[in-house]
C-alpha cells in the first residue's frame, strides 16, 4: 500500500470517528435536555394543571357571580321596599266637603289656624320667630305648589310679606310621609293641611316645614288671594 493510500484511509477513519463523536454528543445533549425537562418543566406543568379550573368549575364560578349580582339587586329592591313600607299608613275618608287623607287615622287638634285673615303676616312671623312655633300643631289652607322635590301650600298675596316667596305669593313648605302619594297640579288643588312645625336640614342648610299628619283635598276652592 502506498503512503498516499494509507494517508487517505486514515483520514477517512478520522472523519468517520469525528462524525460518530458528533452524533454521540448530540444524543447526549438530547438526553440531558429530556432530563432537564422532566426534572424542572413537568412539575410546573402539573402544578398549572392542578390549579386550572375545569369547565364545570368555571360555570359554577359564573353561577356564583350571577347569584351575587342577584343578591345585590334583591338588597337594592329590599331597601326600596323598606322605604315604602316605612311610610306611614293612611286612612282615607270621603266627606261632604272633600277627601281626607289621615296618617293612621290620627285626629290632631291644631294650636294655630292660619286662615284668610293675616295669612301672610302669620307665615312671615313663623319664618322670623320659628323657635316660638316649633313643635306646635297648625292648620293651614291654600292651593298646592310644587318646586320639585319640595311641596308647599299657599295663596296669592298682595302684601308680599313672605321673604322667601316670589312676588305675588305667600306659602309654606310641608312634607307628607304617608304611603299615599299625590299627583297634584300647581295652583289647582285646594288643600287643608294639619301638621306640626318642624326644623329640617338638607344640602342647602336649615329649613322650616310642616310635618303633615293629614291632608284634606277640598271640593271647593277657598279665598286664593290674601291682603295681609
Amino acid at each position: 500500500m502506498s503512503k498516499k493510500t494509507e494517508y487517505l484511509r486514515m483520514a477517512k477513519e478520522n472523519k468517520n470517528g469525528q462524525i460518530k463523536k458528533t452524533i454521540l454528543a448530540l444524543i447526549l445533549i438530547a438526553i440531558i435536555g429530556v432530563l432537564v425537562y422532566v426534572v424542572f418543566a413537568k412539575p410546573a406543568v402539573e402544578k398549572q394543571d392542578n390549579t386550572a379550573k375545569t369547565f364545570t368549575q368555571v360555570k359554577e364560578s359564573e353561577m356564583v357571580e350571577e347569584v351575587n349580582d342577584e343578591n345585590i339587586s334583591n338588597e337594592e329592591s329590599n331597601n326600596l321596599s323598606s322605604t315604602r313600607i316605612g311610610d306611614k299608613e293612611v286612612k282615607i275618608t270621603k266627606l261632604k266637603d272633600g277627601t281626607l287623607y289621615s296618617i293612621s287615622g290620627e285626629s290632631v287638634k291644631p294650636e294655630l289656624i292660619i286662615g284668610n285673615n293675616y295669612f301672610d303676616t302669620q307665615l312671615s312671623d313663623v319664618n322670623t320667630n320659628f323657635s316660638t312655633y316649633e313643635g306646635k300643631t297648625v292648620e293651614i289652607e291654600g292651593f298646592f305648589i310644587e318646586d320639585s322635590p319640595f311641596t308647599f301650600v299657599g295663596r296669592y298675596s298682595e302684601s308680599n310679606l313672605c321673604a322667601y316667596c316670589p312676588q305675588g305669593y305667600s306659602y309654606f313648605e310641608y312634607e307628607w310621609h304617608g304611603n299615599n302619594q299625590f299627583d297634584f297640579t300647581n295652583e289647582k288643588e285646594w288643600l287643608k293641611i294639619v301638621g306640626t312645625f318642624k326644623r329640617g336640614f338638607d344640602d342647602l342648610g336649615e329649613y322650616y316645614y310642616i310635618d303633615a299628619s293629614s291632608i284634606k283635598v277640598m271640593n271647593e276652592r277657598g279665598q286664593d288671594t290674601v291682603k295681609n
